[in-house]
C-alpha cells in the first residue's frame, strides 16, 4: 500500500506443495509449482520508485486466502527481519534474520534464517524464504504475496 492507499492487494502467485498506479506490484514467486517438504520461495517484487521505498512483504502458502492454518510469514524491509505467525494467523510466533540460524515454525512449517535473503537491485526486490513443511500439511497449495509500501512522514 503506498501513501495514496493502491496497494497490490492479495495476489496468488503460484501453486504450492503437493503441485504447483505505482503501488508495489508483488510480481511472482519462484518456484511457481513444486512439490516435497522443502523449497526456497523466491518472491519478486516491482516498486516503479525504487526498491527501498517497499515496506512489508507478506506471503501465504495455504490452500484459501486465510492465514489460519497456513503458512503465514511477514517481512519488514526496514529490518530484513522474516516473522512466521501462529497456527491461528493473528501473531508471529518469532522472527529470523538473514543468514542466522534460527529457526521458527508453526504446525504447518518451518523457517531457517540460514538461507533467508532480501536482495535488491533498482526497482526489483527479491525475497527468498526456505520453507520446511510439516507432514500435516499436505494437499494442493497455493501461494499468495501481498506487498505494502513505506509511508512516508
Amino acid at each position: 500500500m503506498d501513501n495514496s492507499s493502491l496497494s497490490s492487494g492479495w495476489q496468488q502467485l503460484g501453486i504450492g506443495p503437493e503441485c504447483r498506479g505505482y503501488a508495489s506490484t508483488a510480481d511472482s514467486v519462484m518456484p511457481a509449482t513444486g512439490s516435497g517438504s522443502s523449497q526456497l520461495f523466491s518472491h519478486q517484487l516491482l516498486k516503479r520508485i525504487g526498491s527501498n521505498n517497499v515496506s512489508t512483504v507478506y506471503g501465504l502458502i495455504n490452500s484459501s486466502l486465510n492465514g489460519a492454518g497456513g503458512c503465514f510469514s511477514c517481512s519488514m524491509r526496514q529490518t530484513n527481519a522474516l516473522y512466521l505467525y501462529n497456527d491461528a494467523g493473528t501473531a508471529p510466533v518469532g522472527l529470523v534474520v538473514p543468514f542466522l540460524g534460527r529457526t521458527i515454525s508453526n504446525s504447518q512449517c518451518s523457517i531457517n534464517g540460514i538461507n533467508f535473503r532480501v536482495t535488491s537491485s533498482g526497482n526489483q526486490l527479491t525475497i527468498a524464504v526456505p520453507i520446511t513443511f510439516s507432514g500435516s500439511f499436505l494437499g494442493l497449495k497455493r501461494v499468495y504475496g501481498y506487498a505494502t509500501d513505506r509511508r512516508e512522514s
